[in-house]
């Protein structure tokens, strides 16, 4: 398998926990657990030092946390639809993961995907 199939099919996983965590309720293994294992199977092998190895973990799982936390405030508090609060949080997450990304490892965020 590719490793962009790979990246793929973790980050679907990362997402069905973040909806699980989201929607289900008492799940406080899930609602850290998306974050944790986008950080840990997608975002740190990419580095040799533990230290932005462990930077990269926490800025995906404080990401995955906030955007769970905004689409479900949006779904039971302001009353949109799941998909508008789930899409509208996701871009949240992925603007945090890459910008905090990108200041981390000091390069410039880039809107193409992996090869």
């Amino acid at each position: 398998m590719a490793n962009g199939s790979v990246g793929l099919l973790l980050a679907l996983l990362a997402g069905m926990l973040s909806y699980a965590s989201t929607y289900l309720p008492d799940s406080i293994g899930v609602r850290w657990g998306a974050g944790v294992l986008f950080g840990l199977m997608v975002l740190a092998p990419t580095q040799r030092d533990i230290g932005r190895r462990v930077a990269l973990v926490a800025i995906s799982t404080i990401a995955y946390r906030a955007a769970v936390w905004i689409a479900r405030e949006l779904h039971t508090e302001v009353g949109w639809p799941v998909v508008a609060s789930c899409a509208l949080a996701g871009v949240f997450g992925v603007l945090v993961v890459s910008l905090g990304t990108s200041a981390l490892l000091r390069a410039r965020a880039d809107l193409r995907g992996l090869p």
